[in-house]
């Protein structure tokens, strides 16, 4: 017994007092988790399946079938709706303030519930996504908190020389001193279409919230539009197909005798 309680002292001696706020928080945050998975569940139980059931049952009151078909589906949604969320706030990629994109929309994550995400676009427009579409839909993370990649195509003519209008897309996104030189801008050639030559061109910014993006590609396509200008480069051209045939025309109620 002796041998034990020294090193009973030295651990409880090592012990961070931090550490115990540590685990209160974590206890807090797991109760108050399981508190509103109880009531978002007994809400949706109690309230939202009997008022669907009732209204299709008044409807269809010699349908028992449907009545009973109507209930389960409503509380399968329910314990949709409610896996959903308890998914996104478990998952450790998906925390508020990330950047995210679906085939929806995109934005910053501003607030995680059981039943709906808030994103805040762009636009400064906040907008409320069912989390059963972010968890069925492929959800695109690659852009963190930090920083933002800016995507533009445009198409010159086969004529024109590729690998200037290649060199001009990256040094006017250099220009913009909002742009990240790390990483540092690209372009390449990604289509050769019926009558164009299909480039794009990636450049980041900081956060996609601290910068106006939208501002940002405006700016950026002036800029391309007026040193393509300058230097000859054919932006969207026309396209080069050939339209041919007969036209013919049949006079109808002449005079007499023509």
């Amino acid at each position: 017994m002796s041998s034990i309680r020294p090193s009973v002292g030295v651990a409880a001696g090592q012990l961070d007092p931090t550490q115990f706020a540590d685990y209160e928080e974590l206890a807090s945050a797991t109760a108050g988790f399981a508190v509103a998975a109880v009531v978002v569940y007994l809400v949706g139980r109690l309230l939202l399946v009997p008022g669907v059931t009732r209204l299709v049952s008044a409807r269809n009151r010699n349908n028992p079938t449907l009545q009973s078909a109507t209930e389960t589906y409503a509380h399968a949604v329910v314990i949709g709706a409610l896996i959903s969320g308890l998914f996104l706030v478990a998952d450790p990629d998906f925390n508020v303030g990330d950047w995210i994109s679906w085939p929806g929309g995109e934005g910053v994550v501003e607030a995680v519930d059981f039943r709906v995400t808030r994103v805040r676009t762009v636009n400064n427009e906040t907008i409320s996504v069912p989390n059963t579409e972010l968890t069925t839909n492929a959800l695109t993370r690659p852009y963190g908190r930090e920083r933002y990649r800016l995507t533009e195509r445009v198409d010159i003519a086969y004529a024109d020389d590729a690998e200037l209008a290649l060199r001009e897309l990256v040094e006017t996104a250099r220009e913009d001193d909002r742009v990240l030189d790390d990483p540092e801008p690209t372009a390449r050639i990604v289509e050769f279409a019926g009558s164009s030559v299909g480039l794009q061109t990636e450049f980041w910014v900081g956060s996609p919230m601290d910068a106006n993006l939208v501002d940002v590609r405006s700016q950026y396509r002036r800029r391309v539009k007026r040193r393509f200008d300058e230097e000859g480069l054919t932006l969207g051209p026309a396209s080069g197909r050939e339209v041919s045939g007969r036209l013919d025309v049949d006079l109808v109620g002449g005079r007499d005798g023509e």
